[in-house]
């Protein structure tokens, strides 16, 4: 069965756009995805790296001429997720076809043609599997797929674009203890919970079956857009108000009974809609229009800072939820379904008054005991064969009337039975066997079959009422749906608020992260108090004197991992609209978070740990901009102390160049950094006056074993990245780790002599160290980077 999603890729070799047409059973997307870069061939597998991480799909269809750098990204995530991968020819992947089978439904198709076109290939697909699991179920034969396409039919379409969305991989989800990496596109789920505290774990605190949903996807695609995340926080702030109170509590409780809407209206419209589909139905309209009743009592904060008018999901839920039509339906259901009666048969029945010939038939079928009995008495008369006095009559539905005579002990087959000639034996059961004589088929000409009657104008009456809710309303039950569980999402970040002291950020569109106060939004919960820091970065540098990188150091335990992971969920949570743990903060928009602290072990990856750290970074290195956020976290510890800290003092120096990226945002991205290599140290005042690029390095201590914080005296300008060619030295590149007592007006010296040998570490031509009392160098290849980092060690 198809546990997650069919993908569909269609790759462009000429403009470099990869576009995915993905079904989720329910629902179809088909987002297009413009890549923003050089088009290098590295970035199509980053990009459909990042697909699959976030979709997890089971079946992916790839297209006979995409690159291979396309097919081995996608031929190396099934070998170590799992999930099938089918090629199909290239004409499958038709615009033209896909416009006319999707179009109507895609908003913006013209503009869209290789998502088109990757959508016609998984609807042919989709048809294929379709065809042959039909063709299994009825005869046994056949292929069998192990697929369950029975959700083939597509209810509606939406379109993500990835231009407003902060990506994240995988590997940075799990590390920042988002999400873990068993949570797929079908749902984080309820089981979430269950593998261990995660943010979305601690956030989910909704009420509808929507919700989980809608969240999961602001998870996966986190905005930056800065009118999405106004709205989002309005609201928070609106619910957190505390005149609101009693208002939000109610909102609650009729949020909790708040069924699946879209799939309710499928059984409806599928015409096989339960009992229980309709009553709920019935108690989604109450509900919502209770709802908006409550929102448009909605006050403002205490200042009035945010009045009703200005909560955008206030507003729609007045304007979205129309209450006459929400009304009708409710009540024309309620005025059609008798559910006492329909409780009984098991089935939806019609009310009295409703339909005159439906009303008519009930009172034929209401009297049809007495009119057989009279009958069987007169067949009694009028036949007078042996076995006369032993008829009865009996109504079945479909087979209509019978005349029946019941077994004796003398008489226990039917052959026993003496009838007259023209009554035809229909069965025998353990009690009777029937017959249809001539009085039988006059009762069938006349009355008929009055249960079948019915039953049939039921039916007709409640297709009628289908009808009428599918014209007018099963597209606003949706929507209705849907902005239900947008304000249970709102709801659980405005609840989480409340509790745990969190604050509204102020989003800009710099690059400044400045965090008063910051907290882990886990880790305080499983700790008896926490020490809150706070950040201060601004990319490029900036022109307030903040750095676009800060480096953190200090003894094992002393808190590095968790403040570098607070600064990206503080990031994260700020941008899927929720409030963030700290005092206050101003976040500039963060387009993608980097990440090199966890990597996953696998045997299928066949890689060791220390290259697929490489690997991490070497990603973060290509893949950074000005509004990117880099982590790293004790990169270099994998290899010789030496080759680590100069692949570390390589990496700083290429995340100080001013631009990251060719083709992107120039700029520098903020970044934060762990290491074990140096302890705090001042800065040299030899290299004041130099063109140089601002990194704070920072000492952690742990004054007790539940708390770390920051030393603030040790907040200083401690290392600076210099250009070879500032520095009197020898042409060869080289990082410069010192530890040296001299003089601050002394010029560094290179050692007297070199033996160098090569690493394996990214195939750098490293030194051996030359150690004395005085200093310690390694040298670097061409390869990695040209760059003096120099740290002379506190006094």
């Amino acid at each position: 069965m198809l546990k997650g999603a069919h993908l569909g890729l269609q790759q462009d070799l000429i403009d470099r756009t990869l576009t995915p047409a993905m079904d989720e059973g329910e629902r179809a997307l088909s987002p297009p995805l413009k890549l923003h870069d050089d088009g290098s061939e590295p970035r199509l597998g980053d990009l459909a790296t990042m697909l699959l991480e976030q979709f997890t799909p089971d079946t992916i269809l790839l297209g006979s001429q995409c690159s291979d750098a396309v097919k081995k990204t996608v031929q190396k995530h099934i070998s170590t997720i799992g999930g099938r991968l089918y090629i199909r020819p290239s004409k499958e992947f038709d615009t033209a076809t896909g416009k006319m089978r999707l179009g109507p439904r895609l908003k913006g198709c013209p503009d869209t043609p290789l998502s088109l076109a990757a959508a016609a290939a998984l609807l042919d697909n989709l048809v294929r599997l379709s065809s042959i699991r039909s063709n299994t179920s009825d005869d046994g034969d056949g292929l069998d797929t192990g697929e369950d396409v029975s959700y083939a039919k597509i209810r509606t379409v939406d379109t993500i674009c990835l231009d407003g969305c902060m990506t994240l991989s995988a590997e940075t989800r799990e590390a920042l203890a988002i999400s873990h990496p068993s949570s797929s596109s079908s749902g984080y789920g309820n089981k979430e919970s269950q593998r261990g505290l995660t943010l979305f774990a601690f956030l989910n605190n909704t009420r509808t079956l929507l919700s989980p949903g809608l969240m999961r996807r602001w998870f996966l695609f986190p905005s930056t857009d800065l009118s999405v995340l106004a709205d989002r926080h309005n609201a928070i702030e609106c619910f957190t108000t505390p005149s609101n109170e009693a208002i939000v509590e109610s909102i609650i409780e009729q949020l909790k009974g708040i069924k699946n809407v879209p799939k309710l209206v499928d059984s409806l419209l599928a015409g096989h809609a339960s009992l229980i589909a309709w009553k709920s139905i019935v108690s989604f309209c109450l509900r919502a229009l209770h709802i908006r009743e409550l929102a448009s009592q909605l006050g403002p904060n205490g200042d009035g800072a945010y009045p009703q008018h200005k909560v955008a999901i206030v507003q729609r839920c007045l304007a979205e939820f129309d209450a006459a039509t929400l009304q009708g339906i409710a009540e024309s259901i309620e005025a059609t379904i008798d559910w006492e009666q329909s409780a009984i048969e098991g089935r939806a029945c019609v009310q009295a008054g409703i339909n005159d010939q439906l009303d008519e038939w009930r009172e034929i079928y209401a009297g049809l005991p007495n009119l057989l009995i009279t009958v069987a008495k007169k067949l009694q008369e009028k036949y007078t064969f042996a076995q006369s006095g032993l008829i009865n009559v009996a109504y079945f539905p479909q087979l209509g009337y019978l005349a029946a005579l019941r077994f004796t002990d003398t008489l226990k087959l039917p052959e026993s039975f003496d009838v007259p000639a023209g009554w035809a034996f229909h069965f025998a059961s353990e009690i009777s066997a029937y017959y249809k004589c001539p009085e039988m088929i006059d009762l069938d000409s006349h009355l008929g079959d009055v249960h079948s009657f019915i039953a049939d104008r039921e039916i007709e009456v409640i297709h009628e009422l289908t009808e009428s809710i599918a014209t007018g309303g099963a597209g606003l039950l949706v929507k209705v749906a849907e902005l239900c569980a947008e304000i249970d999402c709102l709801l659980a970040f405005a609840r989480a608020a409340t509790l745990y002291n969190y604050t509204r950020p102020r989003m800009t569109d710099d690059g400044v992260f400045d965090v008063k106060g910051g907290r882990h939004p886990l880790q305080e919960l499983c700790v008896d108090s926490f020490q809150a820091n706070d950040t201060r970065l601004r990319a490029a540098g900036g022109g307030d004197g903040a750095p676009s990188m800060q480096i953190l150091t200090g003894a094992n335990g002393c808190g590095k991992s968790v403040y570098l992971k607070q600064v990206g969920l503080i990031a994260f949570m700020a941008q899927i609209g929720c409030y963030v743990p700290a005092e206050a903060a101003t976040i500039g928009v963060v387009d993608q978070i980097l990440t090199r602290i966890h990597a996953r072990e696998t045997i299928a990856r066949r890689q060791s740990s220390f290259l697929t750290d490489v690997s991490q970074v070497s990603h973060a290195l290509r893949s950074a901009t000005a509004r990117s956020l880099v982590l790293l976290d004790e990169f270099g510890k994998g290899t010789k102390a030496t080759d680590g800290a100069a692949l570390f003092a390589a990496t700083v120096r290429q995340l100080l160049l001013p631009s990251m990226n060719h083709g992107a945002r120039p700029g520098k991205p903020r970044c934060v950094a762990t290491t074990h290599f140096q302890k705090s140290s001042t800065k040299p005042s030899y290299l004041e006056g130099w063109a140089t690029s601002p990194v704070q390095w920072r000492s952690l201590f742990t004054p007790q074993l539940n708390q770390s914080r920051l030393r603030p005296e040790s907040r200083l300008w401690l290392c600076q990245a210099l250009r070879q060619q500032d520095l009197a030295m020898r042409p060869a590149p080289r990082v410069a780790l010192r530890h040296l007592p001299r003089p601050a007006d002394s010029p560094p010296q290179p050692p007297a002599s070199h033996n160098p040998h090569l690493s394996s570490s990214f195939g750098c031509n490293l030194e051996q160290p030359h150690q004395t009392r005085t200093h310690c160098t390694v040298q670097l290849s061409a390869a990695c980077q040209r760059n003096l980092c120099y740290v002379a060690p506190a006094t």
